[in-house]
C-alpha cells in the first residue's frame, strides 16, 4: 500500500496544512496523484514550494518513506528518479503557468463566435495549448475551445503570438495547438540535471563487476547516494517564501515569454477576429513546431 500526502508549508518551512491524501496499489498512480496534487496546490495558492510524503507499506509490515520538499516541477523529478514512479510522472495532469492561463481565460472568455459543438463536426476547430518542460517533468495541455476554422486560426496565432509559442495544424483531427516553452527556474533546471545524472551513474554502476571495479563502484556509489539525499529535500531560496507565509501570497509568477515586465492589455478577441492580415506570416499555414518529445521511462 502506498500513501501519499501533499500539504503547505508553515512559517518554520516544515509540512503544514495536508490539502491531499490518498492511497494507492501502484507507484505509476501515486506519482501521478502527487504531481497532479502539488502542482494544483501551487497554482491555486500561486505559491512555488510544498511538502509531500510518499510512504510505501509492504505485506511483511516493513515501511519506507520518501519525504519531499520544493517545487512541483523538482518534485516530478525526484519520484521520476525512484524505479517504478517515472511512469505516473509523465501521466500526471498539471495547470498551464499563471502567465499562460490568464492570457487563455481571456481568449477564451471573450470569444464572441465560440461553437459548442464537437470537434468533428464539418468546418470547426479546437484550439489547445500545450506548454512543454524539459523531461521528466509533465507538460501542461489546456484546451482554450471550440471554433469555426477561420476563427480558430486567428485565436491560435494570437494566443502564440502572445506566450511565445508556435501553431500546429492537424486537419485529421481538426486541432489547433499552440506549442510554447514553459518557464523553468534554474535551480529547477538543476534538478533536471541531477536527474539524469543519477540515471547515468546507476547505468555505469550496473555495468562493472563489484569486485574488480570495487574502488569505482564504490566512488560511483557515493555520488549516487549524495545526488539522492539532494533530490528529496531542497533547501528554500531567497526569492521562494513558504507556503503558508500570507505576505507570499500576492508574488507574481514568471512572465511569459515576449511579454514586458510591465501589465499589458491585451487585443480583445473581436479585434483579432476582424483585423485583416497585414503581414504574410499572418496569412500563411500555421507554423509547424517540434515534434512531440518521446516518452521513455526514466526511472526504470
Amino acid at each position: 500500500m502506498i500513501t501519499v500526502e501533499v500539504a503547505t508549508l508553515d512559517q518554520h518551512n516544515d509540512p503544514g496544512h495536508v490539502f491531499a491524501r490518498a492511497e494507492f496499489q501502484s507507484r505509476t498512480a501515486a506519482a501521478s496523484f502527487a504531481v497532479s496534487q502539488a502542482a494544483m496546490l501551487s497554482a491555486g495558492r500561486e505559491i512555488d514550494r510544498i511538502a509531500a510524503t510518499v510512504s510505501v507499506r509492504a505485506r511483511d509490515g516493513a515501511h519506507t518513506e520518501l519525504p519531499f520538499t520544493g517545487t512541483p516541477n523538482e518534485l516530478a523529478v525526484m519520484l521520476s528518479s525512484e524505479p517504478g514512479y517515472a511512469a505516473g510522472v509523465r501521466k500526471a495532469q498539471v495547470p498551464a503557468p499563471a502567465a499562460v492561463a490568464e492570457v487563455i481565460a481571456r481568449f477564451a472568455d471573450s470569444a464572441p463566435s465560440r461553437i459548442d459543438a464537437s470537434p468533428t463536426a464539418q468546418d470547426v476547430s479546437e484550439v489547445r495549448v500545450q506548454s512543454t518542460r524539459p523531461e521528466p517533468i509533465p507538460d501542461s495541455r489546456t484546451v482554450v475551445g471550440v471554433y469555426s476554422t477561420a476563427d480558430a486560426t486567428r485565436i491560435a496565432t494570437a494566443i502564440a503570438e502572445r506566450v511565445g509559442g508556435s501553431v500546429t495544424a492537424d486537419p485529421g483531427s481538426q486541432t489547433l495547438t499552440v506549442s510554447h516553452a514553459a518557464p523553468i527556474a534554474a535551480h529547477e533546471r538543476e534538478a533536471v540535471e541531477r536527474r539524469h545524472r543519477i540515471a547515468s551513474l546507476r547505468a555505469n554502476i550496473a555495468t562493472l563487476d563489484t569486485v574488480r571495479d570495487r574502488d569505482h563502484v564504490s566512488a560511483l556509489s557515493g555520488e549516487l547516494d549524495d545526488l539522492q539525499k539532494r533530490m528529496q529535500s531542497f533547501e528554500p531560496r531567497p526569492d521562494i517564501a513558504p507556503m503558508d507565509d500570507p505576505a507570499a501570497l500576492g508574488r507574481s509568477r514568471a512572465p511569459v515569454a515576449g511579454e514586458p515586465a510591465a501589465p499589458s492589455t491585451p487585443p480583445s478577441l473581436r479585434a483579432v477576429l476582424n483585423r485583416q492580415p497585414s503581414h504574410p506570416r499572418e496569412a500563411a499555414s500555421p507554423v509547424q513546431s517540434a515534434q512531440p518529445r518521446a516518452a521513455h521511462d526514466l526511472g526504470r
